[in-house]
């Protein structure tokens, strides 16, 4: 399976599903931290890839859509979902050979404050993400350092968005996670 990138592991096809899910973004602590203090209780989330950030941003906002690529791993997810009684998120499996993956956003009824992008196609994703963000709101670009989704951002810059970069430690190694702000009037 591929991970946003289609020539390397995507990390959670790795782990062994009995793997402890944290309630925490897999992030670099920084933009973590920016989270915090951008999150709102009344902010909706659009995420690609669940995970301890799906249960992390559903306690923190009115409501989270999440779609999920890996059948084991979305069972385990809506599991803990269950367990804590979080009854403000959706998590969708869609598989990831599937087209549909990255246009799920568009069967949404309106727009998102934060779009998370941390699952497969994140080219793809990002490409659609930018249609769907509230103007103020954010889209998050986890594994930004890989330079094959630099044409994918592209449009972003050359219409004003603002780009924060938050470098550091994350699970598995170090990289480098994106927080594209939406200009308020485009």
């Amino acid at each position: 399976m591929g991970s946003g990138r289609d020539d390397v592991p995507f990390a959670k096809d790795s782990l062994k599903m009995d793997h402890y899910v944290e309630d925490t973004p897999w992030l670099v602590p920084a933009a973590i931290e920016w989270l915090v203090s951008y999150l709102k209780p009344h902010h909706e989330v659009f995420e690609w890839g669940s995970g301890g950030s799906t249960i992390w941003l559903a306690q923190r906002v009115k409501a989270v859509v999440s779609i999920e690529h890996n059948q084991e791993w979305h069972t385990l997810i809506t599991k803990r979902l269950n367990i804590l009684e979080l009854e403000n998120v959706v998590v969708h499996y869609v598989p990831p050979d599937n087209q549909e993956y990255s246009g799920c956003i568009n069967e949404s009824p309106g727009l998102f404050d934060l779009i998370y992008i941390d699952g497969v196609h994140r080219g793809r994703c990002a490409r659609v993400a930018r249609k769907w963000i509230r103007p103020g709101g954010a889209i998050l670009f986890d594994n930004s350092e890989n330079l094959a989704h630099v044409e994918d951002i592209i449009p972003l810059v050359e219409t004003g968005w603002e780009r924060l970069s938050f470098f550091g430690k994350g699970v598995g190694g170090e990289w480098e996670t994106s927080i594209w702000l939406r200009p308020s009037e485009l």
